[in-house]
């Protein structure tokens, strides 16, 4: 017949194995979340450098045009040029409702995930 004693150290055996499979599942979940976001931004990141060389190379291509309708190569870079700023400036004023909000709410969301 078990003794009292061999009931609590049973009870303790228990609860430590119980508290080791709970880290390993926190280790496991937290390795998913981290794996998931490095994967999501990677992919992110090489879709941005994709759309900064077709950019690119579209700006340069109508400044080539612009300038030549204008009559001087340098006209089309400038027009092109003052486009950016205006992009820029927008982009600038409205940064947390068009670029930090949705970014944050991305990173909470693949968090809680």
């Amino acid at each position: 017949m078990p003794t009292e004693t061999d009931s609590i150290e049973g009870l303790f055996k228990k609860t430590g194995e119980y508290i080791e499979t709970r880290v390993e599942l926190v280790k496991y979940k937290a390795i998913d979340k981290s794996s998931d976001i490095v994967s999501s931004l990677a992919a992110s990141i090489l879709l941005i450098l994709v759309a900064l060389i077709f950019i690119f190379m579209a700006s340069v291509g109508a400044a080539l045009w612009i300038g030549e309708m204008m009559g001087k190569n340098y006209y089309g870079f400038f027009i092109v040029a003052g486009f950016y700023v205006l992009v820029t400036l927008i982009l600038y004023l409205a940064r947390h409702s068009i670029i930090k909000n949705p970014i944050a709410k991305l990173i909470v969301e693949k968090v809680i995930k």
